[in-house]
């Protein structure tokens, strides 16, 4: 028999898809694109720079996946609310959707303030357990709670493409060269990648890699790396990204299981 939150889940299940679609898209990306880095003692004299070169940005493709990603997950919040009304007898209009809010004030005045609330015609209960999963309720961590993250995601989504930028790559030492402290310079952990871009310097001469690749001239290529895709303004992470889904699914279970929403949709 049919279950009121089935479309929900159903916009849940689609939104899985798409989350497959995009691992797979920039996998097959990454097979293609990687980024070389290399000694360059020719450019500045009496410095060795290690600067990285070649690749190129996501496929516009990811960015249109991941939009139909957070729209799914974002829309089946908001058509959960709207059969909490259905549920609870009342009538639900376009007023209704699923609040995100970082301050209490706006939950109060855009939530439940009025009869166009956001959650008129919610129960009770209902509307103290979405209360309680308000990013607000972190404080100063709000904007990294993974509804706000959505919120956010669905917003630029509207206007441009969610994968932009290429992902910063983590320590060097993943290319098996110890580079740290070379020089008296740590390398960044955390950067945008941008082709070009100098990762360190020390004083000529070199220090040698244990590994080194070809050599042309005098810059010389001393490793690859894959990299990964930011999505959004906030230069959110995949793994983040789609751990949005597991937020709003989690939120669904829990009303899938409460009496009111247990009965059988007409």
């Amino acid at each position: 028999m049919a279950h009121r939150l089935d479309g929900v889940r159903a916009k849940l299940r689609r939104a899985n898809g798409h989350a497959h679609a995009i691992e797979d898209r920039i996998e097959l990306w990454r097979e293609d694109e990687r980024y070389e880095f290399v000694h360059d003692e020719e450019s500045e004299p009496g410095w060795t720079v290690l600067r990285i070169w070649g690749g190129a940005p996501p496929p516009i493709e990811v960015g249109v996946i991941a939009g139909h990603y957070v729209h799914n997950v974002r829309s089946a919040l908001d058509h959960l609310v709207w059969q909490l009304v259905l549920a609870n007898g009342a009538v639900p209009g376009k007023h209704n959707e699923f609040p995100i809010a970082l301050t209490e004030g706006y939950f109060d005045q855009r939530a439940i303030a009025g009869e166009k609330a956001m959650l008129a015609g919610v129960t009770k209960d209902a509307k103290r357990f979405i209360r309680g999963q308000q990013p607000y309720k972190r404080g100063d961590d709000a904007p990294s709670h993974p509804l706000a993250i959505l919120q956010e995601l669905w917003n630029t989504d509207k206007h441009q493409s969610l994968a932009q930028a290429v992902n910063v790559f983590d320590p060097i030492r993943a290319l098996g060269v110890q580079y740290e402290r070379v020089g008296g310079v740590v390398p960044p952990t955390s950067r945008r990648v941008v082709d070009g871009m100098e990762l360190d310097r020390w004083p000529t001469p070199a220090p040698q890699s244990p590994s080194p690749g070809g050599t042309t001239g005098q810059a010389r290529h001393v490793g690859s790396l894959k990299v990964g895709v930011l999505f959004g303004e906030s230069e959110v992470r995949l793994n983040t990204l789609l751990s949005l889904r597991e937020e709003a699914k989690a939120i669904t279970d829990h009303f899938a299981a409460s009496p009111i929403l247990c009965e059988a949709a007409h």
